[in-house]
């Protein structure tokens, strides 16, 4: 928003230039210029989405991981995060079991990580707690799609995303 702002003082059109801020999870007041660029890049051609939908990414990716020695999981819940000796050595699945690994990384944000995922005394001797209150969560969002029959021309569809907005400036 700063950027923008330092351009012009239309709140119209940084809101038509950062309308995709939904993407990112944050409006454009409370993210980096750096993301709403690269999110209106990727629209400039027209968004992808690939052949066979969002499910041949796993199909494609999963059999390099295997073949690396690796083990994916789907629809298996992360209860805990392994400590041992001060150091991450695997996670405990809802179901009791234990996996371990040289290399733990949690793709569960910085709040759900330190506040679910880690034993408490943990994230105190990482000094998490100081560091907290300076964290904000993100906006939420939902994403909504649909399976149709027919193709959108037969169906007299235009080929876009909607996006909705609390307010006409998508501001905060």
């Amino acid at each position: 928003y700063d950027v923008l702002r330092g351009l012009t003082d239309n709140e119209e059109l940084i809101g038509a230039i950062t309308g995709q801020w939904g993407d990112c999870g944050a409006t454009p007041k409370q993210s980096s210029f750096m993301i709403h660029a690269l999110i209106a890049k990727h629209y400039i051609h027209g968004g992808y989405y690939p052949v066979g939908g969002a499910s041949e990414i796993a199909k494609t990716i999963i059999p390099v991981i295997q073949q690396s020695g690796g083990e994916v999981f789907t629809y298996a819940d992360v209860t805990d995060i392994l400590i041992r000796k001060g150091r991450a050595v695997g996670v405990r699945m809802a179901d009791g079991e234990e996996i371990e690994a040289p290399l733990v990384i949690s793709n569960a944000g910085v709040i759900n990580t330190f506040e679910q995922l880690l034993p408490t005394d943990v994230a105190e001797q990482c000094g998490y707690q100081s560091k907290r209150e300076h964290i904000q969560q993100s906006m939420p969002h939902i994403g909504l799609y649909l399976g149709l029959k027919g193709t959108p021309d037969e169906l007299g569809l235009p080929r876009t995303n909607f996006w909705i907005y609390p307010s006409a400036y998508h501001d905060d």
